[in-house]
């Protein structure tokens, strides 16, 4: 029989005020229809600070923390991606930047450094083309079972 594993327990409590931002996001999660409540946190503190904690805790091979954190890495630019097409944010792509509301392209240059008439953004959704969104996602697979 096999020996039976310590476990650390760790208990948080929070109650935000109600109306606020916290209160928001912690209700979101709570009502989440897919994911449990556990697992949303959880996912979201690996992805930010699992890489962190396995450096400190020295335990790690170089090639252990390298692929940590490029998972981490992934998943909060999957998540970044996410983001930006939810709330047809711009787009960065390898040529530039692309405003999702009307389909423009302006170069390498950052919304803020285009000003003001580019910044504000027209009613009109359109879609991304394949080549586009091909570029945000990033080709190949990615496992992200560890999150």
């Amino acid at each position: 029989m096999g020996e039976k594993q310590r476990q650390l327990s760790f208990n948080w409590r929070y109650q935000p005020v109600v109306n606020t931002p916290d209160a928001l996001l912690l209700t979101y999660i709570k009502e989440h229809p897919v994911s449990p409540v556990k697992e949303m946190m959880l996912q979201a503190l690996r992805a930010f600070w699992l890489p962190l904690a396995c450096l400190k805790s020295g335990n790690y091979s170089k090639e252990e923390l390298e692929l940590v954190g490029l998972e981490a890495v992934h998943a909060l630019e999957k998540q970044a991606d996410y983001l930006r097409f939810q709330l047809k944010l711009p787009i960065k792509t390898t040529s530039g930047w692309v405003d999702q509301r009307r389909g423009d392209s302006w170069g390498l240059q950052s919304p803020k450094e285009v000003g003001e008439e580019k910044a504000h953004f027209q009613e009109q959704p359109e879609a991304l083309t394949v080549t586009q969104l091909v570029e945000v996602a990033g080709e190949g697979t990615f496992d992200d079972r560890c999150f």
